[in-house]
């Protein structure tokens, strides 16, 4: 890939995808959970999605005779997230109440969904439904997992809970695109320069919310490891 090709593919979610990545390297490299630690290689493959599938999309738009889009890399991403996710919420909530039958709940009705959409339009088509309802389950957990915070009897310092800024991002993000999805065919009639419209800036200051918050996270998730090892 040459410079010239670099330069559309360093966006604002690409951007943030690869700080988030590098904080996350940085900060959760010694981290004794593998979930949390997960988050590295999450982030790794989440950029290495986007990077080959613009890769996947100029070859397509210089090969007439190759007409498949490349949405099907990131239906496969899909199922890795809903996985990935799942699971870490279920570290997230261990401390508040037993999560496995919501979690295991959860991913039977997500793949059902999946299922459905890949015997429905196949792999070549992006797995809309399945994305969209998977962004509901993980605002439910989120006002879930706020809600028994809330009945928490202990003082928890918010300021440095690295649970409540991971689950913050997932909050903002998910609750603004279901909203932007919901909204779309009123926010692309808005055009706020000459090729870009609302849609566009809304789901940037959305995937900016959300990178913030997680970097925040590693990072108080690392103040708390050292707090504890230097503890004990």
């Amino acid at each position: 890939m040459n410079f010239q090709n670099l330069i559309p593919f360093l966006r604002i979610n690409t951007l943030m995808e690869l700080i988030c990545f590098l904080v996350a390297l940085y900060t959760l490299n010694k981290e004794p959970n593998i979930w949390w630690k997960g988050m590295i290689l999450f982030l790794g493959i989440t950029s290495s999605t986007e990077l080959l599938g613009f890769q996947l999309k100029l070859y397509y738009l210089k090969d007439p005779l190759h007409h498949l889009p490349n949405l099907w890399i990131y239906n496969l991403l899909l199922i890795f997230q809903i996985l990935f996710i799942s699971f870490l919420f279920e570290v997230i909530f261990r401390p508040y109440v037993r999560f496995y039958f919501l979690r295991n709940f959860g991913i039977s009705v997500l793949g059902a969904i999946y299922l459905f959409e890949t015997l429905e339009h196949g792999i070549f088509q992006y797995h809309k439904i399945t994305n969209i309802i998977s962004s509901l389950i993980w605002i439910i957990y989120g006002v879930m997992f706020y809600y028994y915070l809330l009945k928490e009897e202990y003082y928890i310092d918010l300021k440095t809970y690295s649970s409540f800024w991971w689950v913050a991002g997932i909050l903002f993000f998910n609750f603004g695109t279901t909203v932007a999805n919901i909204s779309f065919p009123y926010l692309v009639r808005i055009k706020l320069g000459p090729h870009k419209f609302l849609s566009y800036y809304i789901y940037n200051i959305l995937i900016i919310i959300l990178y913030s918050a997680w970097s925040y996270a590693f990072i108080c998730r690392k103040w708390e490891i050292m707090k504890l090892n230097g503890s004990s």
